[in-house]
């Protein structure tokens, strides 16, 4: 892709940002701050980070891992939403889930895939800039990109003078060339490292994309067994409000029965779960209690049931939709950080660019070199922004967030721990 140099050979060299990092290879943190600017104010770095430590690649490293976690087989699958192992959901249930935990199977063999190759060759590519930044930047006095600009100032003196030290400008030359060449190089193999993970990283969205049809689909299907019009959570919950019509039924006989509330005190309130309000149970006729007995047992173990059959539709359901959000967001996020990358390239093509006009000059140009006009506070500029972005790359080399599987907690495991903080 063609992000257009800086470098213009028909004129004196007199500013200095065109030989700062290209502005692409970072990213601004702070959208109330400046675009960077490239004016040689440090000011203008602050608000800035490395374009690979930018909050898409961060939203793409939550994703990542939210599908390198999927669980892939029914009792994983339990496990992971908590769902109890005595659970009696039905077949077609179950059967429909495995639809939906064949795709998760792909979706975490892909997140593998992604952690394993494509991360680890964007891991690589900010090792390499590491290494570029430091060799441009480092110390003022061993910086290339300084002494590539006194070089041409130097060249310059010296052809300006009445007799001319040929073989120190043939040496001035060579250095200039050999330099320029060598950062050439690798400026243009980061470009096309660059190129292979942004072809990964496309090959990883469209294999996402093919994810959430298939997700659509198999979760479909799931959904509607759960949530339809004929769903089992639509049937639970009527079967449970039936059950309490019963409890309710009950109750109502009871309180009906004014004569042995009147003699005996006799009252009992009977709720579906918790403690019972009323006299002892000895006041209680043998009959009541057998009845009261037996009626509470049945829509009780039937309530449970339920509940623990409800309970376990609703999380499976929820699990759905918040696994297609996922995957959603997945898709979506993957596309800002091809951007980065195309910008990545696009700088690495632009500074190589920049390298080949003044390594053309030299070359081929040797009567047309345009003078050198930056102070040495400029030349120390240059040094600056390359040592900046070193540093910047190494924040993130250092905190590269994709390369430690994270604790695996379930949420109320999680509320817990939340709750022991500061405690």
């Amino acid at each position: 892709m063609g992000v257009k140099g800086r470098f213009d050979p028909s004129k004196p060299i007199d500013d200095p940002t065109v030989w700062y990092p290209h502005p692409n290879l970072w990213v601004k943190l702070d959208t109330s701050s400046k675009v960077r600017s490239g004016d040689g104010d440090n000011n203008d770095l602050k608000d800035c980070a490395f374009a690979l430590d930018s909050a898409d690649f961060a939203k793409l490293n939550r994703y990542v891992w939210t599908a390198k976690l999927l669980p892939t087989n029914r009792n994983d699958y339990m496990c992971y939403n908590s769902i109890p192992s005595n659970n009696e959901l039905p077949k077609e249930v179950w059967d429909a889930a495995d639809g939906v935990l064949a795709t998760y199977a792909l979706m975490q063999k892909e997140a593998d895939t992604f952690l394993d190759d494509t991360w680890k060759d964007l891991v690589s590519i900010s090792n390499k800039i590491f290494n570029y930044a430091m060799n441009a930047g480092g110390r003022i006095d061993s910086s290339y990109y300084r002494q590539l600009l006194i070089w041409v100032g130097d060249y310059n003196k010296e052809n300006e003078k009445d007799k001319p030290d040929y073989d120190k400008l043939k040496e001035i030359q060579n250095s200039i060339l050999a330099v320029t060449k060598s950062e050439m190089n690798n400026a243009n193999k980061l470009q096309s490292e660059t190129d292979t993970a942004k072809g990964a990283l496309k090959s990883f969205h469209d294999a996402c994309v093919g994810h959430q049809s298939n997700l659509e689909g198999s979760s479909g299907t799931l959904q509607n067994l759960l949530t339809g019009q004929n769903g089992i959570i639509k049937d639970l919950t009527k079967e449970i409000e039936e059950q309490m019509k019963e409890v309710a039924n009950l109750q109502a006989q009871l309180e009906a029965d004014r004569k042995k509330i009147r003699d005996a005190g006799y009252y009992v309130w009977i709720p579906l779960w918790g403690t019972i309000a009323g006299i002892a149970v000895a006041v209680l006729s043998e009959k009541d209690i057998e009845r009261l007995r037996k009626i509470l047992e049945r829509v009780q173990d039937l309530i449970w049931s339920d509940q623990d059959k409800l309970r376990s539709a609703k999380i499976i359901s929820s699990d759905l939709i918040g696994m297609q959000t996922s995957v959603q967001e997945l898709v979506k996020c993957i596309q800002p950080a091809l951007s980065t990358l195309e910008k990545i390239q696009g700088a690495w093509s632009a500074m190589s660019g920049d390298l080949e006009g003044l390594h053309d000059l030299f070359k081929n140009n040797l009567d047309s070199i345009p003078p050198l006009v930056l102070e040495e506070l400029q030349l120390k500029k240059i040094v600056e922004h390359w040592n900046q972005l070193k540093d910047d790359v190494d924040i993130f080399r250092k905190n590269m967030y994709m390369t430690t599987m994270p604790p695996r907690d379930t949420i109320q495991g999680f509320q817990d721990k939340l709750g022991s903080v500061g405690n």
